[in-house]
């Protein structure tokens, strides 16, 4: 793993955007309940990384510099990780992760659910998050089903 500051000054950025998105009357929201600034880094910095990765990419700027797996232990948030494995410098990254951020949050309403639907979908595009994390996924999602939900 890579040692950065990148890392941490990227989570800062995030909390800063976070607590000034609250502060301005936005509901950052997970699982039916209000989101501080501090649990929206916790829950989903690794999912913002790997969104700004698939942009950063798709624009062709290259990778960001991490490495996206899912956890072997079972998650009761999220099962991504983000492993750094190359020092990038913060400005050449924070773009990618600012523009996420926005895109993903006011796209989902401010639930972060739908934030962590996309990123994993970049990873397997079958991804289905009622499957997986959580069981009460809000409909659309995954295309308007749930796990056991019958085909129709």
């Amino acid at each position: 793993m890579i040692h950065s500051n990148t890392h941490a000054q990227l989570g800062r950025l995030i909390h800063g955007v976070a607590d000034q998105a609250i502060r301005d009357g936005r509901r950052l929201t997970y699982d039916g309940g209000m989101l501080t600034a501090e649990d929206v880094v916790d829950i989903v910095l690794p999912s913002l990384l790997c969104l700004a990765d698939d942009l950063a990419r798709r624009l062709g700027f290259g990778a960001i510099g991490y490495r996206f797996e899912w956890a072997d232990e079972p998650s009761p948030v999220f099962p991504l990780r983000a492993v750094q494995v190359q020092a990038r410098a913060f400005v050449e990254v924070a773009p990618f992760v600012l523009e996420t951020f926005e895109r993903y949050l006011e796209d989902g309403h401010y639930d972060v659910t739908h934030l962590f639907a996309a990123a994993a979908r970049t990873l397997r595009p079958d991804f289905d998050p009622a499957g997986i994390t959580f069981a009460d996924a809000p409909a659309g999602i995954s295309g308007g089903r749930r796990a056991g939900d019958a085909e129709g």
